[in-house]
């Protein structure tokens, strides 16, 4: 009756939850009853619910042994069924407990070629190289995978286990650098480029390579991604530092210019002359979105480099773009608001001595800038509400004047 209960609940449950742990249950309890087994076998098989059949399968997997029968089963499964999710759950049980049967190899082969379903292609290519990378065709079938398939993400899959199971390999290594040299996708040329910097960096040409790349290249993609893998794979060693710097400042793309930098932040922040370099490119850029990058990099080191609050204080009062002393006002209080007893003062100095003339409504205020950060971080203080009245009637900018208004009018009806 129990076991006729739980069937029951298994096909009829409108509850996902409870069908699968009736499965489950069967599958587990009554693992050695050929009728159970007939009766779950025939479900994966018949059953139109997707969710039911991959629940099946899934119990199937768990619960029995690695038998014959079972073994049929999930075949059965990885090359008929339709659902491409449930084919890849069948393939994964059978490379888990028969990795070895030459049968096996045979179907990796066959799912890895003629499966519709990239999922599918992918889990093949994957075990072929894993379990059977010791058999010479596997190679082949991983360059065709590499060359052929019509997805790039079974493509992608093929070359990363090239490059990690065969590391060393001539053949394999010329076959990346092929890849990189002459295949139209970038996605592809890109994964062949990451794994060159990361599996074979031991071979001087590869360095070269990639630098090479980053500058000649006709593709920004390659360029980006040629230097975020130098910078990545080659952290410790100072020329690659230098090197960066130099993309950073000259390179003809200012987004190829913006990569390096970050690359640089990312990967050069233990280099003692990080600090410097990033001052004096704050000062003597041209480029407003890399001078920011490079503030609110220096910004960071407030805590442990005080001396840096008061040269950001200097570009709130001092720079000649907007944008700069807005970033820098900022980031000042946002790293210090917490230990600088000076800073509401300085707020109350920025809201009405900054020199912002508006010419273009998308522009940011830094006298506006200053009254929101005291609003934010100083809305019970006397001087927040004063200068709010003040702004709301004097300042020269009417969005500064709207703001104003609105903030005041929310304090007073927050007092209320």
């Amino acid at each position: 009756e129990t076991k006729q209960l739980i069937k029951y609940c298994a096909i009829t449950d409108e509850d996902p939850y409870v069908q699968q742990t009736a499965i489950q249950a069967l599958a587990k309890s009554w693992s050695n009853h050929q009728e159970i087994r007939d009766w779950l076998k025939n479900l994966a098989q018949s059953t139109h619910d997707s969710y039911l059949r991959e629940t099946v399968v899934v119990a199937i997997a768990e619960a029995w042994g690695k038998n014959d029968q079972t073994l049929k089963i999930m075949q059965s499964l990885a090359e008929d069924e339709e659902e491409s999710y449930v084919r890849g759950i069948a393939l994964q049980t059978i490379v888990k407990k028969w990795p070895k049967n030459p049968e096996t190899l045979i179907l990796l082969r066959q799912r890895a070629f003629l499966d519709p379903d990239e999922y599918v292609r992918s889990i093949a290519l994957q075990a072929l190289a894993v379990e059977w990378g010791e058999q010479p065709q596997v190679v082949i079938w991983l360059k065709e995978a590499a060359f052929f398939d019509q997805d790039e993400y079974v493509r992608s899959i093929a070359i990363q286990y090239l490059s990690k199971r065969w590391k060393g390999r001539e053949d394999i290594f010329k076959f990346l650098k092929e890849i990189v040299k002459t295949d139209e996708n970038n996605y592809i040329r890109g994964i062949a480029i990451q794994e060159l910097a990361k599996e074979w960096q031991e071979y001087p040409e590869v360095l070269a390579m990639l630098q090479e790349l980053s500058v000649t290249d006709t593709s920004v993609t390659i360029r980006r991604i040629a230097i975020q893998a130098i910078a990545r794979e080659w952290p410790q060693e100072t020329s690659i530092f230098l090197w960066l710097q130099k993309r950073a400042l000259s390179a003809e793309d200012l987004e190829i210019r913006i990569v390096a930098l970050q690359s640089l932040l990312q990967y050069g922040e233990h280099n003692i002359a990080l600090l410097p370099w990033l001052k004096q490119l704050i000062l003597t850029d041209s480029v407003l979105e890399v001078r920011v990058i490079a503030l609110k990099e220096l910004a960071k080191h407030i805590q442990t480099k005080p001396d840096l609050g008061i040269w950001l204080a200097e570009i709130a009062q001092q720079d000649e773009h907007n944008s700069m002393r807005s970033v820098a006002m900022q980031e000042l209080v946002k790293q210090t608001a917490n230990s600088n007893s000076d800073l509401l003062q300085f707020l109350i100095e920025r809201a009405t001595q900054d020199p912002f003339e508006r010419r273009y409504p998308f522009e940011s205020n830094p006298r506006q800038i200053a009254l929101e950060l005291m609003v934010k971080y100083y809305p019970q203080a006397l001087e927040t509400k004063s200068l709010l009245e003040d702004r709301a009637i004097n300042d020269p900018d009417e969005e500064v004047k709207t703001f104003a208004k609105e903030q005041l009018a929310i304090l007073i009806n927050k007092q209320i």
